[in-house]
């Protein structure tokens, strides 16, 4: 076998076949590769799943919002409708109260705990919105025992509050609880059972000729409740409640989230006091023209409240990775960008809110079409104050927010009345976006002073 012995007698790099060229990744090399792309898709799918579950149930909220403004209006006449906007003035000021006390120091503490830790913290966040909700109980029924000897039809809606408000609060509560826990589809899912139900039952009260403005705010409380306790029975899970570590947990929220509390108090008040200033001075019938334009402006809480769910936590990674001045920078572009967003889906409702009215709750509204103007401008300063606000609160200057919302609420004290009085609800909707822009400007001074002294003391 000549063959075999040269072969033998060969060198073994003549015998071994060629090496792949060097500038070639191997399998081994490309795996890693690979692997970063698929996460990187993964993230960014996930992300995009996340934002449009988001904004969907964004969009039920308000859309139900809307169709029972508009069933109400259309069924219970101007006036009626009126009183219903009042009652539903104080469930939306009791849950701004809720969301400072509550929900926001739940939002901030929540996501990064995990298994029986997050679940004795979500218990005590329940214990805290059970025990708010039945203080807030409590005054308004010694409030419309008071006011007993008014009207009837107010006194009626006080008392569907006092037993209809635990409800729509709790709802609240489990939705933001889900947004903490990144539970989007759970959130969409009660949204939506609570829609079909409280827009049915209203159209089905309102086809029978029974709906009245207290009639309204029960079925809006028992859709809630409803969806709450479906929620809670199926998630229960979730939380472990106990009295011990609910005070505890009471105690370090409010240490470190008073002056959060005491802003979100402050600037709710100055906002949902304005349709009681119309009653008092023109009469139920403006309010519940008022109502009708603040419904339409309502549509603008999807981009709005959306938004906030992507820049809250964008601008507390920036301050933990940018410097200083940089941080100050940043919140100022994506507050203008954020604004900018609103502005485009605030125009055609600036032109033709008028219109939209008319179509939605009859031709009695269409008259009110520069209240609905005024209404969008206002959600846009609005919404540039916003991430302004949330850089205060990661320079620890919540203190500063709070200072720049007594500007709003010395407007509704000081120039409210005088503006309502002169021109009625086209007064009201000035004086409120007065508020939102000299807000908003007092927020970017507040800004600069903080970000100042922040400087001043790291480099020292």
């Amino acid at each position: 076998m000549a063959s075999e012995g040269v072969a033998r007698s060969l060198p073994d790099a003549q015998q071994t076949p060629p090496n792949p060229r060097s500038d070639e990744p191997t399998t081994s090399q490309a795996e890693p590769v690979k692997a970063a792309l698929f996460a990187v898709w993964s993230g960014l799918r996930h992300r995009a799943r996340t934002g449009a579950l988001a904004m969907t149930d964004q969009g039920v909220v308000s859309g139900t919002s809307l169709l029972t403004s508009v069933i109400v209006a259309r069924a219970c006449g101007q006036e009626a409708f009126g009183i219903f906007v009042l009652g539903m003035s104080v469930v939306l000021l009791v849950l701004e109260l809720q969301g400072a006390l509550i929900s926001t120091p739940y939002l901030v503490n929540s996501p990064p705990l995990s298994g029986d830790e997050a679940r004795r913290y979500g218990g005590s966040a329940l214990l805290h919105q059970l025990g708010l909700a039945a203080v807030i109980s409590a005054g308004l029924a010694l409030g419309t025992l008071l006011l007993s000897a008014g009207d009837s039809r107010l006194s009626l809606v006080g008392w569907v509050l006092v037993l209809g408000l635990p409800l729509v609060t709790l709802r609240d509560f489990l939705r933001r609880h889900c947004f903490a826990r990144r539970k989007f589809d759970s959130a969409l899912f009660m949204d939506l059972g609570v829609g079909v139900l409280q827009v049915g039952g209203l159209a089905a009260l309102g086809a029978a000729a029974w709906l009245s403005p207290s009639r309204s705010l029960a079925s809006v409380a028992a859709a809630s409740g409803v969806g709450a306790v479906i929620w809670l029975r199926a998630n229960r899970s979730d939380f472990s409640p106990r009295f011990r570590d609910a005070m505890a947990d009471a105690a370090r929220n409010w240490s470190v989230g008073r002056w959060v509390f005491a802003s979100g108090v402050l600037w709710a008040l100055a906002i949902q006091l304005y349709p009681w200033l119309v009653a008092a001075l023109c009469g139920a019938a403006d309010v519940g023209a008022w109502g009708a334009a603040m419904g339409i402006g309502a549509v603008l809480n999807v981009p709005f409240l959306a938004g906030q769910n992507v820049l809250g936590p964008s601008i507390a990674r920036a301050r933990a990775s940018e410097d200083t001045w940089g941080f100050f920078r940043f919140v100022l572009r994506v507050s203008a960008g954020f604004a900018a967003v609103v502005l485009c889906a605030a125009l055609p409702l600036m032109f033709f809110g008028g219109w939209v009215l008319g179509l939605l709750y009859g031709n009695t509204y269409t008259t009110y079409g520069g209240v609905v103007s005024l209404i969008a401008a206002g959600v846009v300063f609005t919404t540039a104050g916003f991430g302004i606000s949330r850089g205060l609160f990661c320079l620890d200057r919540a203190d500063l927010d709070f200072w720049v919302n007594l500007a709003p609420f010395a407007i509704l004290l000081l120039l409210g009345p005088i503006l309502v009085r002169g021109w009625g609800v086209l007064g009201a909707a000035f004086g409120l976006l007065l508020a939102q822009a000299v807000s908003a400007a007092l927020r970017v001074v507040a800004l600069v002073f903080a970000t100042s002294r922040a400087a001043e003391a790291r480099s020292s």
